[in-house]
């Protein structure tokens, strides 16, 4: 995001962008409404009434308990957790995502058992440190955070993706967004194809 922004000021000395915070739902609406002219969004929270432009994807890790006994393992399989009691990061599993996860699951032979959907991450992982069930987290999050008392790893077979990308309205894209795109492009140019 820092580049698409420094692209688009360089492109637009004149014109001064005004970011606003907004969780993903609230940002499809805000750019429906006009309220925005585009967002960055993580492609579970766009529809059909929305061009999205994907910028980067990345994986998930899984993450036990230090004290797991998969903690001693390099990487495994999605169906290793299939015991387990799954707590998940609602910023990150919703919609297609959630749902691919659950595919995933049901094809390694198990159905997940979610036991706890929450919006704050800290809360999360201070539950599986305290050996309440395993995360599914991705791996720039987890890069970000140096969590306590938990321990994160690959896993093998299909990954399980997340993508974010610039947003805006299908209908009457405003000229100022149509610019965003161009420096979005010129940012990741082989990334950036409309879904």
């Amino acid at each position: 995001m820092p580049q698409v922004f420094r692209k688009f000021s360089k492109a637009h000395p004149g014109l001064v962008p005004v970011p606003r915070e907004l969780l993903g739902a609230e940002q499809a609406h805000a750019l429906l409404d006009g309220a925005v002219d585009a967002g960055f969004l993580s492609e579970p929270f766009v529809d059909d009434t929305l061009d999205f432009y994907p910028l980067l994807t990345d994986t998930f890790q899984a993450v036990p308990p230090e004290r797991h006994p998969l903690a001693t393992l390099p990487e495994f399989s999605l169906a290793a957790l299939a015991p387990e009691a799954f707590l998940l990061h609602q910023a990150d599993l919703v919609g297609r995502e959630r749902a691919s996860l659950i595919d995933q699951c049901r094809r390694a032979g198990f159905t997940p058992q979610v036991a706890y959907e929450g919006r704050q991450l800290q809360t999360i992982l201070g539950m599986i440190a305290s050996g309440r069930g395993v995360g599914l987290l991705r791996s720039a999050v987890l890069a970000m955070h140096r969590p306590v008392g938990v321990i994160h790893r690959p896993l093998t077979g299909e990954p399980l993706l997340w993508t974010l990308g610039l947003a805006l309205r299908r209908e009457n894209p405003l000229p100022i967004a149509q610019a965003r795109i161009a420096a979005a492009r010129a940012v990741a140019p082989h990334s950036l194809t409309l879904q």
